[in-house]
C-alpha cells in the first residue's frame, strides 16, 4: 500500500494520519456524551478506515485530497450513523474553527492598541496612532475590513482584490 498524501490549509503537503481522524471524531462523542464508550471508540475506527479507503481507492490518482474534503467526508461519516447530535457537535466545532482562522479582528485590534503595527502606525501621517481617539476609527476599521472579507463580500472577490485584479478601496485592503 502506497503512502497517501494530503494538503494542508497553507498547502504543505502530509502524509495521511486515519488516527488523526480516530480522535477528531472521538472528541465530538466526548463533548456530547461527556465520557469514552466502546460505540464512540469502534464508530471513530470505523469512520477512519472508510476514509482512508475512500481517499486510497480515489479514482483520479492526480487528485490531491485536502483537509477540508476529509473533514467533509468525516461529517458524512458522522451523518451515517445514528448519533446525529454527535455530527451536529463536530459541525458545529468544524465552523467555529473556520471562524477563528478567518478572524483577523483580534490580531488587528491588539497590533492597533499596542503600537506594534508599522502599517497601522503610517496609515494617516496626519494622525497619532497612540492616541485613543485614532485607535477607535482604526479599530472600526478593522472591524469593517475583517468583516467585509469574511462575511459581506463573496470569496472570489476577495481573491481578485488579493491578486490586485480589482480593488476595493477601504474596504478589504489588508
Amino acid at each position: 500500500m502506497g503512502q497517501i498524501i494530503i494538503e494542508k490549509r497553507d498547502g504543505k503537503k502530509e502524509k495521511f494520519d486515519k488516527y488523526k481522524i480516530e480522535e477528531a471524531v472521538k472528541k465530538a462523542f466526548l463533548a456530547t456524551d461527556g465520557e469514552e464508550t466502546e460505540y464512540a471508540e469502534t464508530k471513530a475506527a470505523n469512520i477512519a478506515d472508510f476514509i482512508e479507503e475512500k481517499v486510497r481507492s480515489n479514482s483520479d490518482p492526480s487528485h490531491l485530497f485536502n483537509v477540508e474534503e476529509i473533514q467533509d467526508l468525516v461529517e458524512n461519516g458522522l451523518m451515517s450513523t445514528k448519533r446525529k447530535d454527535v455530527a451536529r457537535k463536530y459541525i458545529i466545532y468544524r465552523n467555529h474553527r473556520n471562524e477563528i482562522r478567518g478572524n483577523t479582528t483580534d490580531k488587528e485590534i491588539e497590533e492597533i492598541s499596542t503600537g506594534t503595527s508599522d502599517y497601522w502606525k503610517s496609515e494617516n501621517s496626519n494622525k497619532n496612532a497612540l492616541v485613543v481617539t485614532t485607535q477607535r476609527d482604526y479599530f472600526a476599521g478593522a472591524t469593517s475590513i475583517d468583516i467585509s472579507r469574511r462575511k459581506l463580500l463573496a470569496q472570489d472577490i476577495v481573491k481578485a482584490h488579493d491578486e490586485g485584479i480589482i480593488h476595493f478601496h477601504k474596504k478589504i485592503v489588508a
